[in-house]
């Protein structure tokens, strides 16, 4: 009975969340403002249309942080980078520091 309760008190919290996450603003193509794309974790962006199964082998590398040779230390990345108006952000935990290319 009171699992049941505590459900019926959370469902509509659950529900209510859900709903005012899909009243923001949609996210603009070829950005990727927050962690999982958007409020819904959905970690798909439907604008982009250049990468396939087929032509996905066929990427190159085109910059790296920090470049090669550099004596800059980032350490490892355990979050997914977001992407706002052409600048890419991103945090180290190693060494804490806060990046934007």
């Amino acid at each position: 009975m009171r699992a049941w309760s505590l459900s019926m008190l959370v469902l509509p919290v659950m529900i209510t969340s859900l709903l005012r996450a899909e009243e923001l603003p949609p996210v603009a193509p070829g950005d990727w403002p927050m962690y999982n794309l958007d409020v819904l974790g959905w970690r798909y962006n439907a604008a982009e249309k250049s990468l396939s199964p087929d032509n996905a082998r066929k990427l190159e590398e085109k910059w790296r942080f920090p470049p090669r040779g550099s004596k800059e230390f980032v350490g490892a990345i355990h979050a997914t980078p977001i992407v706002v108006n052409g600048h890419v952000y991103f945090g180290t935990m190693v060494k804490p520091a806060f990046y934007k290319l």
